[in-house]
């Protein structure tokens, strides 16, 4: 997609994903090994590295099975409470049977209405679920509400290049390989990563991405991973001292 043509987000096939990412809950972990090549577990634990505080109250907005929860507190053990929020129950379950229950909460809500007061978050973890949004720009004005001025934003996602050549191959995969791999180790079920396609079709390009961040944030540092096809940005207002705005490659 364009930024102008048309708002970033699933819009109308967000109830259809919503629907797949239900019906893939109970094998979720490994349908995710397969068809990331186990490099999902990696950028997780890449994003927070040296990124969070012990003392600090994180959100994990699109928690999913508690994945990203799970690497931030074995990292940290003693962040002091994350805040697990997704929208399938099914997700949240697993979630709090896999994370110590003493340091999380598990809150069901959408992006684009958070049950949250203002600036109460000390940073915002978004982990393969930001391109999951009905509304991207609904979902990150309220990651604005929510977190401190202070704050960060950290996001791991899929990446569309800008490269149209990187942005075809990579749409291949996620059209045709991903869903073949899926289905030969996980079985019919794992036909529906091809709802992933779908996600990766209404993406920003990845120079797109930090345009919007940028409306939100005074400074975004993007770093592209597997030729752009992921993507590990850190967003937040207050620059680190004697460091401006960084892209990575």
């Amino acid at each position: 997609m364009t930024m102008g043509s048309e708002q970033p987000g699933l819009g109308e096939y967000w109830p259809k994903v919503l629907n797949a990412l239900r019906k893939v809950a109970p094998v979720y972990d490994k349908l995710n090994r397969v068809i990331s090549f186990n490099s999902d577990m990696a950028l997780r634990a890449e994003a927070v590295e040296g990124r969070i505080a012990e003392d600090e109250l994180i959100l994990d907005a699109g928690a999913g099975n508690g994945v990203f929860s799970e690497i931030l507190l074995k990292q940290q053990p003693h962040v002091h409470d994350v805040v697990m929020l997704d929208m399938l129950v099914d997700m949240l379950s697993s979630a709090v049977e896999k994370v110590p229950r003493e340091k999380t909460h598990a809150v069901i809500a959408v992006f684009e209405k958070m049950p949250f007061r203002e600036k109460v978050f000390d940073d915002v973890l978004m982990g393969f679920s930001l391109r999951d949004a009905r509304d991207m720009m609904a979902t990150l004005s309220e990651v604005r509400r929510v977190i401190k001025p202070e704050g960060k934003m950290v996001v791991v996602d899929l990446g569309k290049p800008d490269n149209r050549l990187r942005t075809l191959a990579i749409g291949l995969y996620w059209r045709f390989v991903a869903p073949i791999m899926a289905f030969v180790r996980l079985g019919l079920v794992g036909l529906t990563v091809y709802s992933i396609y779908k996600t990766y079709e209404r993406l920003p390009t990845n120079n797109e991405m930090r345009r919007l961040l940028r409306r939100f944030f005074k400074h975004v540092e993007l770093h592209e991973r597997v030729m752009g096809g992921a993507l590990i940005v850190l967003s937040k207002d207050a620059a680190d001292r004697g460091s401006g705005e960084r892209a990575g490659r």
